[in-house]
């Protein structure tokens, strides 16, 4: 459950920094890249989402004062309009969210990536330092697998972002 590991992440930067100051310190970059790309895709997907949350509320709006006058429409004959009226909002609301969610798309790319590359340059200096014996191999898994443990909730609120987001707008 990566939302009961959230309240561990300070107490896996003091065993990182414990293991060695440079493990620490690469583990504490490697979190605060992760989490400026995080910042990023929030921005870059807000307004887009929003559009898109805003057009389909026009639309389902749209579809119900449709519906409850459909027997007026009808006998008018304005059914083509209306169709086409919200066939617009609707097309509006797809072009926002397909805008939004491949920047959301993107970003979970990079960051997943980040991850992977982080991992690897962590075992990488930890590697270094147990070549230079300046701490045991024991040390060099045991800060892999802390940073591993510790990206998992950075990534997992990115992953859910869009909910706290929406969540946001509906009690605004």
């Amino acid at each position: 459950m990566p939302g009961f590991e959230s309240p561990w992440i300070p107490v896996s930067f003091i065993i990182s920094f414990l293991l060695h100051p440079l493990v620490g310190t690469v583990s504490l970059l490697c979190a605060v890249f992760i989490f400026g790309l995080a910042v990023l895709n929030e921005k870059s997907t807000r307004k887009s989402l929003f559009a898109a949350s805003e057009s389909a509320a026009k639309g389902y709006q749209f579809a119900e004062i449709t519906l409850r006058n459909g027997e007026v429409i009808r006998a008018m004959g304005l059914q083509d309009r209306l169709r086409e009226r919200w066939k617009q909002t609707r097309d509006e609301m797809l072009g926002a969210q397909i805008v939004g969610s491949d920047r959301a798309g993107a970003t979970m790319s990079a960051i997943k990536f980040a991850r992977m590359v982080s991992q690897s340059i962590l075992l990488g200096v930890a590697a270094w330092l147990v070549i230079e014996r300046l701490v045991t191999p024991g040390a060099m898994f045991a800060s892999v697998i802390i940073l591993g443990r510790l990206m998992q909730p950075v990534e997992h609120a990115v992953s859910s972002w869009g909910q706290f987001g929406e969540a946001r707008r509906a009690f605004a």
